[in-house]
């Protein structure tokens, strides 16, 4: 994929949000667990961001993978139709509870798609979270082998870019990360999957977070957790020919 039209077009601060009150309790600091175990909010100013630039003409987003209700909560309060699924019962309850909306109880992998005509989402990150009501086999974050992950991860991208209509744009929140001394690039496979499909990149920006930790802070928890802490996430966004 060396194609520079791959390459970031521009950065974008991101100021950070609190995740330390969050409905998972509290963050494993002292553990020897990543912060991604517990719960990690979507940014709703970038959401929002991509929402009005990105999404401003489409008549139904699509969710596969709906989280905590922050892009439900964006498509409502600019008006856009929206449908998610979620396979966490809790985090529907919390997206109800918190954010007045109402995500789908279900699995995008094998449940009906809706047609739409924008997409909007950020994919789990293999096995870093875990989530409620989930099934042992055939879920994609209960996988044990990072390639068993790639092919379910596949497999809901290709049913969502075949639903989609001409003209569709996608906007996918994405990031790396490095554990047990492996780096997962997430973000190289899911453009990997769009440019197989033909998809047509528009736009490509990195999200750096406000307050990154720095040189000092990092060393000890490479040590301690045996990769380095993700540090920025990148926005993606493609169109369906």
């Amino acid at each position: 994929m060396s194609n520079y039209d791959i390459l970031p077009k521009s950065i974008i601060t991101v100021p950070r949000q609190n995740t330390k009150k969050n409905i998972r309790g509290k963050n494993h600091k002292w553990e020897g667990q990543s912060t991604r175990s517990s719960f990690s909010p979507f940014n709703i100013p970038i959401g929002d961001f991509a929402v009005k630039y990105y999404l401003k003409d489409c008549t139904q987003l699509y969710d596969p993978w709906a989280g905590w209700g922050e892009r439900h909560k964006i498509a409502k309060d600019n008006n856009i139709p929206y449908f998610g699924y979620d396979i966490s019962p809790t985090a529907i309850e919390f997206a109800c509870k918190n954010f007045d909306v109402s995500n789908n109880l279900g699995n995008s992998i094998t449940d009906p798609i809706p047609d739409f005509d924008g997409l909007i989402t950020c994919p789990p990150y293999f096995n870093l979270e875990r989530y409620d009501g989930e099934k042992k086999d055939g879920q994609i974050s209960k996988c044990r082998k990072w390639e068993e992950f790639l092919k379910l991860y596949r497999h809901t991208w290709l049913r969502a870019i075949g639903k989609a209509k001409s003209g569709t744009t996608f906007v996918v929140q994405v990031g790396n990360w490095r554990k047990k001394h492996k780096f997962y690039d997430l973000e190289y496979e899911t453009q990997k999957i769009f440019m197989d499909c033909n998809m047509k990149i528009f736009d490509k920006i990195i999200l750096s977070h406000d307050g990154n930790v720095n040189v000092p802070m990092q060393l000890p928890q490479c040590k301690r957790l045996g990769y380095v802490v993700k540090i920025h996430q990148t926005l993606l966004v493609f169109k369906k020919p």
